[in-house]
């Protein structure tokens, strides 16, 4: 598989608390950066929503495009199933069969793996 190394990946660490939207280059080189916290009471469309909100800040924040973006990475607390890309359980926040990749692939037309 050839992959394209001019493009750039996008990394989500969602947490209970807060969560992080990062925007890397393949040596590894952090290109933007944004950290806000997770809105858990407004329930999970809310939180894909603003997730989706701040991976646009970060692409833009670093300059690029929607499609300068190879793909995207999602970390999560809980019981994940990464085939399905659901978000199982997670007591953090509050979660059940929650779809966490449709949200981002939809909006950026990219694979998203979590």
């Amino acid at each position: 598989m050839d992959i394209d190394r001019t493009k750039k990946i996008v990394g989500v660490d969602l947490g209970g608390t807060t969560f992080t939207v990062g925007v890397m280059d393949f040596e590894g080189n952090v290109l933007s950066r944004l950290d806000t916290d997770t809105p858990v009471g407004d329930g999970p469309n809310a939180v894909m929503n603003k997730i989706v909100e701040y991976i646009d800040m970060a692409i833009e924040k670093a300059g690029l495009t929607g499609k300068d973006i190879l793909g995207v990475g999602l970390g999560a607390p809980g019981i994940l199933d990464v085939e399905k890309g659901i978000n199982i359980f997670s007591p953090n926040l509050k979660w059940h069969n929650v779809d966490m990749v449709t949200p981002i692939k939809e909006h950026l037309g990219v694979p998203v793996f979590i």
